[in-house]
């Protein structure tokens, strides 16, 4: 036999979070046989934003880094919570990104975010005038050529003729490749050294 249900009264909640990472409401609830719970805590988590990448040979990258609430480094993938601020699943992956090169080149998030899309609009910009682009160690990136060829339909099952059109490709470098292998570390990225301050002129 099955047991009827019901649904307990919320009476009220208050707001008593730990700081931005931890968010806490106190509620009250009242029972449905009228028993009165004044101190259920509840948590709020947000939700999280994963990245699965795979090399061409069909393996798995994970990231190496320090877990605070673990208090040790861990594999996983590369992730983050996704916050009001970001307005999809890319823009995680992109902050998780600029948060690594900020680390990597001890600069800030901001001068980190503009250097990566500085970087990809310039990518984008010469590709879309149709020339590659070679980062040397890393890879090459690519306009490629499909020809015309006949296809099908997917609606109807028909022949149809599908245009030429070009096409973006990657092709990941030597030593990437030896990255991803375990053929070889790589290397610790510069940090950008501290600006100057201008020296203060002397009054004559």
């Amino acid at each position: 036999l099955m047991t009827e249900v019901k649904v307990w009264k919320l009476i009220n909640k208050k707001d008593v979070s730990v700081g931005r990472w931890f968010p806490l409401e106190e509620r009250t609830y009242e029972l449905p046989d009228g028993r009165i719970i004044d101190d259920f805590t509840v948590t709020t988590l947000s939700d999280v934003s994963m990245v699965i990448p795979f090399t061409p040979e069909g393996k798995v990258i994970m990231c190496h880094q320090f877990k605070p609430g673990a208090d040790e480094l861990t594999y996983e993938f590369p992730g983050g919570r996704i916050e009001d601020r970001h307005a999809d699943f890319e823009a995680v992956a992109k902050a998780e990104l600029v948060e690594a090169i900020a680390n990597g080149a001890g600069l800030s998030k901001t001068l980190a975010d503009a250097a990566l899309s500085a970087t990809l609009t310039a990518i984008k910009t010469e590709m879309g005038k149709g020339n590659d682009v070679s980062l040397i160690g890393f890879g090459s990136f690519k306009v490629g050529k499909r020809a015309a060829r006949m296809g099908r339909n997917p609606q109807t099952g028909k022949p149809q003729k599908i245009a030429a059109r070009k096409v973006a490709k990657f092709s990941p470098g030597a030593e990437l490749k030896a990255i991803v292998n375990g053929e070889k570390k790589a290397a610790s990225a510069k940090k950008a050294a501290p600006a100057k301050k201008a020296a203060a002129k002397k009054k004559k």
